[in-house]
């Protein structure tokens, strides 16, 4: 781009990432990609790092030509005359969302139960710990309500192991359904789930 971020040039990467062919391109500004997906700071930055002639890297939610959301890792540097005073600069950018994907997907198989859905252990104890703090700072009340399903084995062995997972997946839909937005549940063990529940000011609320 010039030194106003006037787009000079693509290459036919860029055509292919962004669907923008470089005649379309040329003469306009990187605000062609712009999703609104990110806080205005965040270009308010990029522009103050340019500008001082530093080097900027960082991760864009963009959008393609078609209205496609990509999340694409940038890197803009700046070209100088004999003179020292920004002419250009220079973005290279690369396709991020395949990956970023995939991190969401590690995440989810972490922190959630795969069967149902819910939050599983790991993530239900980090909510405990953050609600707790929280609770302590605010003297406000939570409370910790275990649910086990009774002879759940028996039922699993008796009439099959996909009915067991049928009734697991009833049993999570059926608590949630009662539970406020803002309350967890997750499942804890083979048939054993946890529920937190924050800022109920009478505990009569909870049975």
């Amino acid at each position: 781009t010039s030194a106003e971020g006037v787009i000079e040039y693509v290459n036919d990467r860029f055509t292919l990432l962004t669907g923008y062919p470089a005649v379309e391109a040329r003469g306009e500004t990187l605000r062609i990609l712009k999703s609104g997906m990110e806080e205005e700071t965040v270009y308010q930055e990029l522009w103050k790092t340019i500008g001082q002639g530093k080097n900027y890297r960082g991760e864009l939610i963009n959008r393609k030509k078609g209205g496609e959301l990509f999340t694409a890792r940038i890197n803009i540097s700046s070209l100088r005359d004999t003179r020292g005073l920004i002419t250009h600069y220079v973005m290279t950018m690369e396709d991020m969302t395949l990956e970023k994907y995939y991190e969401q997907q590690i995440d989810r198989f972490r922190y959630y139960d795969s069967l149902t859905g819910l939050p599983n252990r790991f993530l239900f104890f980090d909510r405990l710990e953050h609600a707790i703090q929280k609770a302590g700072n605010d003297r406000a009340k939570l409370y910790v309500v275990f649910v086990d399903i009774d002879n759940f084995t028996e039922i699993s062995r008796v009439t099959g192991y996909e009915t067991g997972d049928e009734l697991l997946r009833r049993v999570a839909e059926r608590i949630q359904w009662v539970l406020s937005p803002v309350h967890t549940l997750a499942r804890f063990g083979n048939d054993e789930f946890m529920i937190l529940i924050e800022k109920e000011d009478n505990a009569g609320e909870i049975s």
